[in-house]
């Protein structure tokens, strides 16, 4: 009842990471949430790369926050979902021989006899796949249904600096998997071009204060030093 404001967190099936909504809809297109800070977040137009994910709520009151426990989210899709659909072949235009097209001028060519249509094999039920939890490696995912169907594609990352690159050690990466929740980093090497000439200036202007403080520094020690030697010399001469 003193609760004041609600934060709203997802993270993908091994909990490695969370994220917010606003980063959750960057990450997947079309993906529509209500905004923070309400008891109860809605979704809408949710992908199917989202089934499995975990959802956390941070509550929050004067001077204490509260974390709920994970709540799995589960979204119904097909196949037809997953897969892009075909695009149909135009079907060939019939050949027309010169002796059929000399029948169809000729009087003489008799009727053909009716023949009764061949009944129509009953069509079988259309199979709906059902999928189950994703499997995943470094360079792909995959699931599959009971009936032995397997759905296989590369991950679809989104990568996050954490922190940069410097001269002196490299910067990391993280990356995330639209689909399956997949999660990985890297190294980011130093690239002196991606510098620019005003973080440059900012360096050695940061530099020149810096190595003035110290200068500052020393000579307050020096004249410190130089006080203190003095009241001692003084002391002496008192008492001799």
């Amino acid at each position: 009842e003193y609760a004041n404001d609600y934060e709203w967190l997802m993270s993908p099936p091994d909990g490695s990471e969370s994220y917010d909504v606003i980063k959750l809809r960057e990450m997947f297109d079309g993906l529509n949430t209500e905004p923070q800070g309400r008891n109860k977040m809605n979704l809408y137009n949710v992908p199917a790369q989202l089934d499995g994910w975990l959802i956390r709520c941070i509550i929050k009151g004067p001077g204490v926050s509260v974390t709920t426990n994970p709540a799995k989210l589960t979204v119904r899709h097909t196949e037809a979902d997953l897969l892009p659909s075909p695009t149909p072949e135009p079907e060939p235009e019939p050949e027309v021989s010169e002796k059929s097209t000399a029948s169809e001028n000729s009087p003489l060519v008799s009727p053909e006899p009716d023949v009764a249509p061949s009944p129509e094999p009953e069509s079988e039920p259309v199979h709906e796949h059902k999928f189950g939890a994703w499997q995943y490696d470094s360079e792909s995912h995959s699931r599959q249904c009971d009936c032995g169907k397997t759905h296989t594609s590369d991950h679809d990352m989104f990568w996050v600096t954490f922190s940069a690159a410097t001269k002196s050690s490299p910067g990391v990466e993280r990356g995330v998997c639209r689909v399956c929740g997949f999660t990985t980093e890297r190294e980011l090497s130093y690239d002196a071009s991606s510098v620019s000439p005003s973080d440059e200036a900012l360096l050695m202007t940061y530099g020149f204060y810096v190595l003035c403080g110290l200068i500052a520094l020393v000579v307050l020690l020096i004249i410190a030093t130089a006080i203190r030697d003095s009241a001692k010399a003084g002391r002496k001469r008192r008492k001799d």
